[in-house]
């Protein structure tokens, strides 16, 4: 496949990953405002008056609805990714019953433990110095992230291909991380319907609401670490078949 179609398919993967949590997040936030309309219409039930909207959406109305979602998602994905990859960690050690799974996903972001593992594995296989290892665990987190991205815009530079391969793995990750805020706070927002009498005519519409944001919540953040530690994986491996091809560069020309 061509680099800038590949590059096309990211930048889709990557706006859907920004409308989908979006509009999920939107739709809740006007679940707010049908309950507000029941007290105009109260010869309806909630779900008349749901069924009533959803029907009749016209174009008018789903291009707002894309056009919050947008901008809903993009909130999403402001915030930060390390405070739900810490959770993520924290769920797949809790769910786990292997001593060694749960060493696997107590370690932080860029996952040097991981990363170590695998250059022991390859390192005598293919010739790989150790100017190729990755950093050391005891290493300063920004330190440990600044090589990480230095990895990225290095493959970046020198093979487009690979850097579209790593951009796809990155953007399942940012879409994982929207779905997840974008369900965190669908909850929160059906939790204070519930709590709040005012809208006690609709507690099932938020219960129903809640209980599906719960669930796709935990999902999806128990997925999320996973996901992040092939996005990791790839870009480590890119970065050393491009050292790899360089050596041979070199052996070549000497």
């Amino acid at each position: 496949m061509p680099a800038d179609a590949t590059l096309n398919r990211i930048n889709t993967l990557d706006l859907f990953g920004v409308v989908i949590p979006g509009m999920y997040l939107a739709a809740n936030v006007s679940l707010l405002g049908f309950a507000f309309i029941d007290r105009t219409q109260s010869n309806q039930t909630p779900w008349e008056i749901i069924n009533t909207a959803v029907s009749g959406l016209n174009i008018s109305g789903f291009l707002i609805l894309i056009i919050s979602g947008l901008l809903l998602g993009s909130m999403a994905r402001a915030f930060p990714v390390k405070t739900v990859d810490q959770v993520s960690g924290w769920l797949n050690r809790l769910t786990s019953f292997s001593k060694r799974k749960k060493g696997h996903y107590s370690h932080e972001f860029p996952y040097n433990v991981m990363l170590e593992t695998i250059f022991k594995n390859i390192k005598s296989e293919f010739n790989l110095d150790d100017k190729s290892a990755p950093p050391k665990t005891e290493e300063t987190y920004l330190k440990r992230t600044g090589i990480f991205n230095f990895w990225k815009i290095l493959i970046c530079r020198e093979s487009p291909e690979l850097f579209a391969l790593i951009s796809s793995a990155e953007a399942r990750v940012r879409m994982i991380v929207g779905i997840i805020w974008s369900t965190a706070w669908s909850s929160l927002i059906s939790l204070i319907a519930l709590v709040l009498p005012y809208f006690s005519q609709w507690h099932e519409p938020f219960i129903l609401s809640l209980a599906v944001s719960v669930i796709l919540c935990l999902l999806f953040t128990l997925q999320l670490r996973p996901m992040r530690h092939e996005e990791v994986r790839s870009v480590f491996l890119a970065f050393l078949s491009l050292q790899r091809k360089q050596d041979l560069t070199n052996n070549v020309k000497a």
